[in-house]
Formats: structure tokens, C-alpha cells, sequence
């Protein structure tokens, strides 16, 4: 399936004989704020992804650029963020601690998009079926004719800003996103780094962003949202450890002093972004000039096996 092309800036598009690159952006709370200074770099250097997925705040930051919202507004709202803004204590907790309601109105004030295929650039968030145990990928109708090998897959058409909460939808803090029949969650349980997604959606390249990148020591939880967060934390630590992404390049910011939700540090989140990004522009910038798409090259295509693994199909890493 090829995905349409972005309106702007791109260098590395097919349309200018350039490989069509995608851009995995890994979930991690507040850590997501790194993601800005990746793609300020990115922007700087006139490098346009045509593709972008995201998971829990990747969906988020994923969605507000493919929106076309300004890395400037982008900074601005970080650094303006409140946890009270997406927040509110339920009065008889049952699943969650908290409603989602305050989110699904942050977002909506945040969005530049109230759809997906009101975007400039296509993009695909995941989501877990807390039910079926299923990979539920939310997209607009550039995800038609994407195909699973097997039932562990499914494609769903919600909202834009319901399809970004209920990625963001951490179980036991926040209560499930029920949707199309289906009762939804934070998308890290099934990929927190979805590389393989974007390469479903037509990517040659693939640009992926893992906020996971180091054991953390944390302090001792005091409540039950900081045990839940810290749990969720090392779920999503271990989980990108064991399971490769499948991606060309991989940007993992030094995150290791920085906590879950700290508000008051987004400017120094960003700047890991930015000087990890900086750090793996070079080999960013020679996996696209050396691409060669199958067929326009007169040496024999490598092998997926043997082209370190990072062509090899797959949803979730």
C-alpha cells in the first residue's frame, strides 16, 4: 500500500526519486517531549517524513505534526502542558483512577485535525483491544487494503482525537476508550515503537524514536498512580529490549535523569531529543542516499534476511 504524499518540505520523498521515508514515534509519557527536538532536527536538515506512527504520547506528537502544527506551537504547548488538563479524579474508581473525559478536551483544543484524512502527512496510531488482546491500528482511509498476516491485527477508522486517547490510554490510571464495539488502551502493550507499522504503510526508510533506551532507578512509589506509571515504565523498557525494531535508524535519547512527568524539565526533554537526533543524522541521511528500491539497481537485491534485518515486514517493532 503506498501512502499519499505530504504537501511540503521533503526531500525525501519518492516523488523527488528519493526513498519515502517513515518515522516511528515510541511511547514514554512525558519523556515524548524528545520527539520535538527529533523533529526540529529533522526540519532543520530539510528532511520530511511521508509517513508517520506513533504509540501513547508518539501518537500524540505524531498527530499534531502530521496535523501541520508548527514545531514553535509544538514547543509552546510542552511547555505550557499540566497533568490537571488531561485529568480527573473519578469519585468510585472502578477500572481506572482517573476519567479520560479531560483528555478527550485537550486534545480537541490541541489537534490542528479533527480527522485523519484531513492530515498532510498519513499516520497511523496503535492501540491495544484490552478484550481480544488484539493490535488495533487507527488510521484514516489510506489504511484500506492493509493487511494482517494473522488475526492479531486490526484496522479501525475513529476520530482523530479519540483514536490518540485511547493510545494514550494507560490501563489502571485512566478508563478504557470504548469504541467500535471494542474496549481500547494504551497501545504499549502491543507496540510501543510501531517501525514495522510504518513500513507496512509504504516506507523505504524508516526513522524510529525508542524513549526506552535505559534501565531507570526509580524512587519508591508513594501512591498508586506513581506505582502504575513505574510498572507501565519497565513493562515498556523490557518489552523494546526483547522485541527489535525494525527500523533503518534509531534514535534513542539519553532520557535516564529525567522523570515520567516532569513538567518543569520539557525544555531539557527536548534538547535530548535534539542532540540524540543530531547524533544519528549522518546515518539517517546516508540510509537514504543509499537506498535502492527493488528493480532500479543493476545488482541483485539483498536478500531480506541478509539486509540486517531491518526490511523484514512486521506490525509492531
Amino acid at each position: 500500500m503506498k501512502a499519499h504524499p505530504g504537501k511540503e518540505r521533503g526531500e525525501s520523498d519518492a516523488s523527488s526519486g528519493g526513498p519515502l521515508l517513515g518515522l516511528a514515534l515510541g511511547g514514554g509519557a512525558l519523556l515524548g517531549l524528545a520527539h520535538i527536538g527529533v523533529l526540529e532536527v529533522l526540519e532543520g536538515a530539510g528532511i520530511r517524513p511521508r509517513v508517520v506512527t506513533g504509540t501513547s504520547v508518539g501518537a500524540l506528537i505524531g498527530a499534531c505534526y502530521a496535523g501541520g502544527m508548527s514545531l514553535p506551537d509544538m514547543k509552546a504547548t510542552a511547555r505550557s502542558f499540566s497533568w490537571r488538563r488531561v485529568r480527573k479524579p473519578k469519585m468510585l474508581p472502578t477500572m481506572a483512577v482517573f476519567s479520560t473525559a479531560p483528555m478527550r478536551q485537550f486534545l480537541e483544543e490541541t489537534l490542528p485535525a479533527g480527522d485523519f484524512d484531513e492530515l498532510e502527512i498519513p499516520l497511523a496510531v496503535v492501540a491495544t483491544d484490552l478484550r481480544t488482546a488484539q493490535m488495533v491500528v487507527l488510521g484514516g482511509g489510506y489504511l484500506d487494503g492493509l493487511e494482517s498476516e494473522d488475526d492479531e491485527t486490526v484496522c479501525l477508522k475513529l476520530d482523530l482525537a479519540e483514536a490518540v486517547r485511547a493510545s494514550c490510554t494507560m490501563p489502571v490510571l485512566f478508563e478504557p476508550v470504548e469504541a467500535a464495539g471494542r474496549i481500547l488502551v494504551d497501545g504499549f502493550l502491543t507496540s510501543n515503537v510501531p517501525a514495522g507499522l510504518a513500513r507496512k504503510m509504504g516506507a523505504e526508510v524508516v526513522l524510529a524514536v525508542d524513549l526506552q533506551q535505559r534501565r531507570s532507578l526509580y524512587e519508591n512509589p508513594s501512591n498508586i498512580v506513581e506505582y502504575t506509571i513505574q510498572a507501565q515504565m519497565i513493562y515498556r523498557y523490557w518489552a523494546v529490549k526483547n522485541r527489535q525494531i525494525w527500523a533503518d535508524v534509531v534514535v534513542r535519547p539519553e532520557l535516564k535523569s529525567f522523570e515520567w512527568d516532569d513538567t518543569a524539565r520539557a525544555d531539557a526533554i527536548m534538547a535530548a531529543g535534539r542532540e540524540a537526533a543530531l547524533e544519528k543524522l549522518p546515518e539517517l541521511e546516508a540510509a537514504l542516499k543509499d537506498y535502492e528500491r527493488p528493480g532500479r539497481s543493476g545488482r541483485p537485491e539483498r536478500p531480506a534476511e541478509h539486509a540486517g534485518g531491518h526490511r523484514r515486514v512486521d506490525y509492531g517493532g
